[in-house]
């Protein structure tokens, strides 16, 4: 600036002019950069907001799909239980009037391939227990490793 004519720096402003000007002039920027500073804190919390309702979203759709497959496990059992036992019936049944010794031993091969597949069912149910009856809980994530590491 030093270099430069004195002319093209404009016209001299007195003392009091100068320091209104630079008063009003920091007056301004501090407004500016509040309403800015409002507006991005808004524009944050909005999306906040959006963040939190499409996480509940997800969790209420996850639970949804949850008691939808409790429901279809249920059907299963029903389904697959029945006749598993009908079946298990009628080979220990046949087994009892079997005359020869293969056909006893095919039986009791059917039968211990019904227990199988009831153990199966079985796994399978308690895998897909009520969901409803989850409950969330701290864990310290140390003891749990460590737990787990004397288990393995």
């Amino acid at each position: 600036m030093a270099l430069v004519p004195r002319h093209w720096l404009g016209p001299g402003v007195s003392e009091p002019a100068h320091t209104a000007l630079a008063a009003l002039t920091l007056i301004a920027m501090v407004t500016i950069a509040t309403a800015h500073g409002r507006a991005m804190t808004r524009a944050l919390d909005a999306s906040r907001d959006e963040i939190v309702r499409a996480r509940e979203s997800m969790v209420r759709d996850a639970f949804s799909r949850a008691r939808e497959m409790e429901q279809l496990s249920e059907q299963l059992s029903h389904e697959l239980k029945n006749p598993l036992g009908a079946m298990k019936t009628l080979v220990q049944l046949s087994a009892r009037d079997a005359t020869d010794a293969k056909s006893r031993e095919r039986l009791q091969i059917a039968e211990t391939q019904i227990e199988r597949m009831n153990a199966i069912l079985k796994e399978y149910l308690s895998f897909a227990r009520p969901f409803g009856k989850l409950q969330r809980e701290r864990v310290s994530l140390g003891a749990l490793v460590e737990e787990r590491a004397k288990d393995g």
